[in-house]
């Protein structure tokens, strides 16, 4: 298959042991686009975003119940003070 496609940059969307996805740059207008630095900036980039996927799926797993995916009740009164608390 012939994409012409002649720049092409990947790196992984990792945190620690678990791949999360891969983020995927590709230029079809010129070769040589990216650079090593393209790649270390792409790569510190990619390690934020995984662990700012893993906070939220931590998040998550603090607010709901497991079995039943409903808010638990300790989160249920910390929404009901923060919002109102007037």
């Amino acid at each position: 298959l012939n994409y012409g496609l002649k720049s092409i940059l990947c790196a992984p969307i990792k945190y620690k042991n678990e791949i999360f996805g891969v983020c995927y740059l590709d230029n079809p207008l010129a070769k040589g686009v990216f650079t090593m630095d393209d790649r270390e900036l792409l790569s510190v980039l990619m390690t934020q975003a995984a662990i700012s996927i893993e906070n939220a799926r931590l998040y998550q797993y603090a607010i709901l119940d497991t079995l039943t995916q409903l808010v638990t009740r300790k989160h249920f009164y910390f929404l009901r003070r923060t919002y109102y608390k007037k």
